[in-house]
C-alpha cells in the first residue's frame, strides 16, 4: 500500500511539473551527505534522497525541482535554496527549513517538519509530526485518513508562529492534533470532521493567534478554544444543521478574538475560560513546552 501511494504521489507531482514550462527529467539519486547550491544544482530534476546518515542541504542559490527523502534523511532548506514543485517526506525522514521557498511540503508517514522561516505555498500534511515557528504559507491542509493508507502515523501540527495567507483545513477519520499557540491567519480556519460511523474524533485546539477570518467546525470534531472572558453569541441558522455564532474574547496569548463561526453537521465549539493569572500560566508553560520539544527534535538531526 505504500508503494502505491508514492507512485500515486509521484504521478501527482510530475502531471503538476509536466504543466511548468520546464520540462523534469530524470531523477537524480542522493545516498551521501551533499550540498546543493548555486554551483551544486538540479534545475527541473527530481531528487531522490536514501540512507539515515544523510543530509541534504539546500542553500545559496541551490534549485531542485521536487525532492522526495527515504529512509530517515535528512533534508534542510536555508536561505536562497529553492525547490520549485514539492519536498515529500516518507517514513522517518525530517527536514528543517529556515528559508528560501518551495511549492508544496508533502508531511507523510511518522516523518517530521520544523519550519522557522521561508515561503512555502503549500503545506500538506498527512501525518508526521510538524512544528511551526515562522515563514509564510499560502494555504495549509491537514489531510490525514482522507487521502492516505488508514495504517499511516495520525499528524501532530503545532504553530507558534508564522503567517498562513490562504486556507487553513483539516480532514481527517482517525486520531490526530493540531495546536494553535499563535500566527496569523488571514482567512477561514476550518475543522472537518468524518461523519462515517465509528471514526475517532481528532483534537483542534487553538490557544493564541490572530484570526481575520471564519472558524469552521463541521461533522462531529471538537473545536476547542482556550482564553479568558469567552463567549459564543447565537447569530442564525443559515441551512439546515448549519449554526453561525460570534465567539469574543481574550486567547492565553493575550490576542483579543472576535470571530463569525459556523457548527455544521455535528462540528462543536468548546470555549475553556482560563481565569488570570492562570491564564497566563498555562499558555506559557504550553509555549515553553512546546519549543523545548522543537530544540530537542533539532538537535537529535
Amino acid at each position: 500500500m505504500r508503494r502505491l501511494m508514492r507512485v500515486v504521489l509521484f504521478l501527482a507531482f510530475t502531471l503538476i511539473a509536466l504543466s511548468l514550462p520546464q520540462y523534469v527529467v530524470a531523477s537524480v539519486i542522493i545516498t551521501s551527505s551533499t550540498t546543493i547550491d548555486a554551483g551544486n544544482s538540479y534545475p527541473g530534476q527530481n531528487v531522490d534522497v536514501y540512507n539515515p546518515t544523510t543530509v541534504v542541504d539546500i542553500q545559496n542559490g541551490g534549485v531542485t525541482h521536487s525532492l522526495f527523502a527515504y529512509d530517515g534523511s535528512t533534508i534542510n532548506v536555508a536561505s536562497g535554496g529553492t525547490v520549485e514543485g514539492s519536498l515529500a517526506l516518507f517514513g522517518t525522514s525530517a527536514a528543517n527549513v529556515s528559508g528560501g521557498r518551495m511549492g508544496a511540503l508533502a508531511v507523510l508517514g511518522s516523518s517530521s517538519a520544523t519550519v522557522s522561516g521561508g515561503n512555502v505555498n503549500v503545506l500538506d500534511v498527512m501525518g508526521g509530526t510538524i512544528d511551526i515557528t515562522g515563514g509564510s504559507f499560502e494555504s495549509v491542509e491537514i489531510t490525514y485518513g482522507k487521502n492516505v493508507a488508514p495504517e499511516w502515523s495520525p499528524a501532530h501540527l503545532s504553530f507558534y508562529g508564522g503567517e498562513v495567507t490562504g486556507s487553513f483545513s483539516s480532514y481527517s477519520k482517525s486520531a490526530g492534533t493540531i495546536d494553535i499557540y499563535g500566527g496569523t491567519f488571514m482567512r477561514n480556519v476550518e475543522a472537518f470532521g468524518t461523519y462515517e460511523p465509528g471514526a475517532t474524533l481528532f483534537d483542534f485546539n487553538i490557544y493564541g493567534g490572530d484570526f481575520e477570518g471564519m472558524f469552521h467546525a463541521v461533522y462531529d470534531v471538537n473545536f476547542h478554544i482556550y482564553g479568558r472572558n469567552l463567549s459564543m453569541a447565537f447569530l442564525g441558522e443559515t441551512d439546515p444543521d448549519n449554526y453561525q455564532y460570534r465567539i469574543t474574547g481574550t486567547l492565553l496569548d493575550g490576542s483579543a478574538l472576535d470571530v463569525v463561526s459556523m457548527e455544521a453537521y455535528g462540528g462543536r465549539f468548546v470555549l475553556h475560560n482560563v481565569p488570570e493569572p492562570a491564564a497566563v500560566a498555562v499558555w506559557s508553560l504550553l509555549c515553553l513546552a512546546g519549543l523545548v520539544i522543537v530544540r530537542r527534535r533539532k538537535s537529535q538531526v
